[in-house]
């Protein structure tokens, strides 16, 4: 199977595990895509459209939820990781095939810095990161 893997460079943050993992995934599963997703912050279920002038649930069954725990699990496309059999691009003519699989990774993995703060909170977790590899790499005398 040819695979096509694509790398946003607006997520720095992803690991080479999530490669390999993703890459193995797509072989293991059979499907057509795996993409990298992580846990939504904020849960469309609870979320608001204005229609008309009218404010509405964007989902009618979240009036069914009164608790934020009792909310389904959603995730987001991260965006940090894509791979592809190369027939659903050269075929689809996209980066999504048919069957798809996801590629959990934590929300610290998942920063894609569309904006200023997303870029400061990027650095921030990068030096976090880069100091504890220094500590734990650290040999005792």
């Amino acid at each position: 199977m040819d695979v096509v893997v694509s790398l946003q460079p607006t997520s720095p943050l992803r690991r080479p595990q999530h490669i390999d993992d993703g890459i193995h995934l797509l072989f293991k599963s059979g499907a057509e895509s795996v993409v990298g997703l992580c846990q939504a912050r904020h849960n469309p279920y609870w979320m608001w459209v204005i229609r008309d002038g009218e404010v509405m649930r964007l989902f009618s069954e979240g009036w069914n939820f009164q608790r934020r725990q009792d909310l389904p699990v959603v995730y987001r496309v991260n965006g940090a990781f894509y791979a592809n059999q190369r027939h659903v691009i050269m075929e689809y003519g996209r980066i999504l095939g048919k069957t798809i699989r996801g590629l959990i990774m934590t929300e610290e993995d998942s920063i894609d810095i569309d904006s200023s703060l997303d870029f400061t909170l990027a650095q921030t977790l990068l030096r976090s990161r880069r100091k504890m590899l220094r500590k734990h790499s650290a040999k005792p005398v």
